[in-house]
């Protein structure tokens, strides 16, 4: 468990009273050492090197003077005053260093420059003791710019990307938006559908108490990674929001890329993505989201025009919606493996995962079946709702094994609607070792190409028996005693969230591999 990134305490621990009967079903008491033979996951790119070969200058508000020439302001003992005056006169290859200063620096700092892609700029704070801004706001011309070592404090957006920045990097920055500030990061903006922030890297960035969005990527962005970035506290909307503008559906937004990305305490949902191409969602967090939506992942499919999604060694636990809404998805290709999810749909529903293939616009459905493979998950389900809730019968999974549910009772596992909403098929827990082979094939879909007959299944068992290690304190990993140890179905993913080896011929099931 990530523990610098989930530092408080929530009870996700399901109390009893009296004695409680465990009963426990194997599908099939085999060993699982199936291969099963998936697409490799996208290349996510690599953060660049950001080098450059031209001046250092120096800023610092407490000894500074913007009437210092460039080369006195090459001297750390002589440096520029203000950031706005120095932003002016830096150019491609050239470093700016900002020492920490009292008070805070410029209120608006408009941001048009650029470098080349030998000769980055970098704008950088001062080692350990980080200079505080309030705003940068990047013009279309700014590309090869590097941000790192920087806290805002900001009522308004506190880093802003107009559209046509490209090839940036935002490193070592903490953004605080003071309950005020509607977005933390923006990149884009809606009036602009053609032109879009592209080809950044973000870099162990923390986004707080923002008034809508933590992180606001709008139309046109495209090869956006986010490593290591988390969104909290959001008091009206989501902690990562991606979508486009609505009247194109999901808008012309393409590969966005979250590795060890972490998403909570936000009023909506932990991630809201729509991508027209990639989304990876890659050993990322989401939990206790939800005054006002609160999915863990809500992910939209792209613009008819293919793609993927995917979804691997993700972890979703009490969040107030499902931890995964995949919403007018017959478009792409949905990859959902090695994923542990607790306990989410908080109101006492227990739905965990939700497919809604329709079209919001005419209130139909979205016709086609997409290529969705379900491997490896753990899912745990308080609620009296079942755990998969599927609108549109032509949206069921082509591959689906090697999964470990649990609930309290013997609920429903599968509720299935056609395109008028009306139930096609339903099915218990319990039905799961005995229809195994026909569970998935409803309405239109032929039986996926693997059937359920690896999968455990276990009712009338409580949270904490489980053999987490320590799910009172949301740790998650497992015990040696669990049934999810080397049960799974190799399907390439070769770490867990934490980075451990998986095994290739018995991984185990969920997003953490035992560790001894």
């Amino acid at each position: 468990m990530k523990s610098s990134s989930i530092n408080d305490t929530i009870l996700i621990v399901l109390s009893f009273i009296g004695f409680c009967i465990v009963t426990i079903h194997f599908t099939e008491n085999v060993m699982a050492m199936e291969i099963v033979k998936l697409p490799d996951m996208p290349t996510i790119p690599l953060m660049p090197l950001a080098s450059s070969n031209g001046n250092t200058y120096y800023v610092n508000n407490d000894i500074g003077n913007d009437s210092n020439t460039n080369i006195q302001a090459q001297n750390p003992s002589t440096p520029w005053a203000t950031v706005k005056y120095s932003i002016k006169k830096i150019k491609a290859g050239d470093t700016l260093i900002i020492k920490k200063a009292s008070p805070s620096y410029d209120n608006y700092l408009y941001l048009d420059v650029s470098g080349t892609s030998s000769n980055w700029i970098n704008i950088v704070g001062n080692g350990v003791e980080r200079p505080t801004l309030k705003r940068f706001d990047m013009s279309k011309n700014c590309s090869y710019i590097k941000i790192k070592n920087i806290n805002f404090s900001s009522d308004s957006v506190a880093i802003k990307m107009n559209p046509g920045v490209k090839n940036f990097v935002i490193e070592n920055v903490v953004i605080n938006g003071n309950n005020k500030a509607n977005f933390g990061l923006q990149f884009g903006i809606d009036q602009d559908r053609k032109t879009g922030v592209k080809d950044g890297y973000v870099k162990n960035v923390e986004v707080h108490n923002t008034v809508r969005y933590g992180v606001y990527i709008e139309n046109g962005a495209e090869d956006i990674v986010f490593d290591s970035v988390v969104s909290r506290d959001s008091a009206g909307d989501d902690g990562f929001a991606g979508r486009g503008n609505p009247s194109e559906r999901n808008g012309p937004v393409n590969n966005l890329y979250f590795v060890d990305c972490v998403a909570y305490n936000n009023a909506g949902d932990g991630f809201d993505i729509g991508a027209g191409n990639t989304e990876i969602f890659l050993n990322c967090i989401s939990y206790n989201n939800g005054l006002k939506q609160g999915n863990g992942f809500k992910l939209w499919g792209g613009l008819d025009n293919g793609g993927s999604i995917w979804i691997v060694n993700c972890l979703a636990f009490n969040n107030a919606m499902p931890a995964i809404n995949l919403k007018n998805i017959s478009d792409v290709d949905c990859y959902i493996l090695h994923n542990t999810f607790i306990k989410n749909e908080t109101d006492g529903g227990g739905v965990e995962i939700k497919i809604e293939n329709y079209n919001a616009g005419s209130g139909g459905f979205y016709m086609g079946a997409p290529s969705l493979y379900f491997f490896n998950n753990i899912i745990y389900s308080a609620g009296i709702r079942p755990i998969f809730s599927i609108y549109n019968d032509d949206t069921l999974p082509i591959g689906v094994d090697c999964n470990y549910y649990v609930s309290k009772s013997n609920k429903k596992f599968i509720v299935v609607r056609n395109e008028d909403k009306k139930i096609t098929s339903q099915f218990m827990l319990s039905d799961l070792e005995n229809k195994k082979d026909s569970l998935w094939t409803t309405g239109k879909n032929p039986a996926p190409k693997y059937p359920e007959k690896n999968t455990i299944v276990e009712y009338n068992k409580d949270l904490n028996s489980c053999c987490f290690n320590d799910a009172l304190n949301k740790d998650f990993s497992l015990k040696y005693c669990s049934l999810a140890k080397d049960k799974g179905c190799n399907v390439g993913i070769k770490t867990d969230i934490n980075g451990n080896i998986r095994s290739d011929i018995t991984p185990d099931i969920g997003a953490f591999e035992y560790v001894e």
